[in-house]
């Protein structure tokens, strides 16, 4: 049996080790207070080897910066993910850049839940996944990171991965703007101008792009002319237009001059140039830019005043698709789905044009909608091919509108109403559908209804 002198001192002793677990010591708190100045000394150490100017050495600075991430900083865990992710200063190693931004994020680390949004955003390191990119954005957005609230107003805008929510695009765009940078001045107000419920909205878009533009956005004035910020031309441009899109060329802004230079070579709105169309284009296709590198594509596909080279062709359509030009992915999807040039490829088909057509392009929703129809290619799934039918004739596109008419005519894939079907068949043809002119609900004169 214990003494009493012997349980009150194992009492102490069990008290002293619940105490040393509980609270730090003294000694331990220094150490890692020793540690974290040592690794922001680290950290600013490597920012001089960044630097430019004679002391200027990214290997070093990246075995500096790994050190301090190794010391728990996390700037520079974030910093060492992008070096990683871009091969600056060390080998390229995109997993294990995507692996630190993702144990970043998962501590609640801002700038990592913003830098994975975007890259699941872009779809250029990782897969596109606007799902994803909406959670981590909306992450940072929430830990008050403003080019996250930007980015994310932008998916709910467009409907990228969650339900288009244009109130929630808006809340978070003009909250974004209040830190009066020229990227958020521009992506406010490039979506009120392009997707404005009335007039005063595109009217304050407008106001916000040319605060971008003062602000150094070139690419703002592009966003001024044009109809969405891809760069589609609003129709015949006004003459603001036309000096706001060649003040931007002139300027150097790429998506302006690849636009101007194929409106000098199709004669829309300036004199025919070919050669401002090849200098303009051919300096943007030279530079990355996707519309120009797909207007390349088409050239050399048809032998159009180039020597005719469908390889090369394809090596151009397949870059313009993967910096997000839709025409260069719907090309892609018919020559699959064709069999032309390429192999025959429905799988191939189906994936091109169905990401062309979740982005609105209309040409690539009313071929799968013709290919879900009649089973071309693919299952023949009649509901599928009325969904992408009527995308198509949504967004104005006049064989989608005449397809969607014959197909409320004839009861496919939707409960069959005449009214409604002739209704559309009418639209085609005021939009100038040759079939839908000659169809007896147009010669006939029959009584209009409203489109639904």
């Amino acid at each position: 049996m214990k003494s009493n002198s012997e349980s009150l001192h194992n009492n102490k002793t069990e008290s002293q080790d619940t105490n040393s677990l509980a609270m730090p010591t003294p000694a331990s708190q220094n150490r890692a207070e020793a540690d974290a100045d040592a690794a922001e000394n680290l950290y600013k150490l490597a920012q001089d080897y960044l630097a430019k100017g004679p002391k200027r050495d990214p290997v070093l600075a990246g075995k500096i910066i790994a050190q301090a991430a190794d010391k728990g900083h996390l700037e520079a865990k974030k910093q060492l993910a992008l070096m990683l992710l871009h091969g600056a200063g060390m080998p390229q190693d995109i997993p294990k850049a995507v692996s630190l931004l993702t144990s970043l994020a998962a501590d609640n680390h801002a700038p990592s839940a913003f830098f994975l949004g975007m890259m699941f955003l872009d779809g250029n390191v990782l897969d596109q996944n606007g799902t994803r990119a909406a959670h981590y954005l909306s992450q940072a957005a929430d830990a008050g990171y403003p080019r996250a609230k930007s980015h994310l107003g932008l998916i709910y805008a467009n409907g990228w991965g969650v339900p288009k929510d244009l109130d929630r695009a808006l809340s978070l765009l003009e909250d974004a703007a209040r830190e009066e940078t020229p990227e958020a001045f521009f992506l406010l107000g490039a979506t009120l101008k392009h997707a404005g419920r009335n007039k005063e909205e595109v009217a304050r878009g407008r106001e916000f792009l040319l605060k971008a533009a003062d602000g150094g956005r070139v690419d703002a004035l592009t966003a001024l002319a044009t109809s969405t910020v891809r760069g589609e031309l609003i129709g015949h441009t006004d003459l603001d237009s036309r000096k706001y899109l060649l003040a931007a060329a002139h300027l150097g802004e790429l998506t302006a001059r690849s636009l101007v230079g194929r409106m000098y070579d199709n004669g829309v709105e300036f004199p025919i140039s070919k050669a401002i169309a090849d200098s303009w284009v051919g300096e943007a296709a030279e530079r990355g830019e996707p519309a120009a590198l797909a207007w390349l594509g088409k050239r050399y596909l048809i032998g159009l005043d180039v020597e005719c080279n469908p390889a090369k062709a394809i090596h151009l359509f397949m870059k313009a698709a993967q910096g997000g030009d839709l025409s260069a992915m719907h090309q892609l999807g018919v020559m699959f789905f064709r069999g032309e040039i390429l192999e025959r490829d429905a799988g191939s088909a189906v994936r091109f044009l169905t990401h062309a057509a979740k982005v609105g392009y209309a040409p690539s929703q009313l071929l799968l909608a013709e290919m879900y129809g009649s089973g071309h290619g693919v299952p023949q799934d009649q509901a599928l091919a009325f969904k992408f039918c009527k995308e198509g004739a949504d967004g104005n596109h006049p064989p989608a509108e005449y397809l969607l008419g014959m197909m409320y005519l004839d009861g496919k894939g939707v409960t069959r109403d005449v009214a409604l079907g002739e209704a559309w068949i009418r639209r085609a043809a005021e939009h100038g559908h040759f079939l839908a002119k000659n169809h007896p609900s147009v010669l006939n004169k029959s009584p209009s209804s409203k489109t639904s």
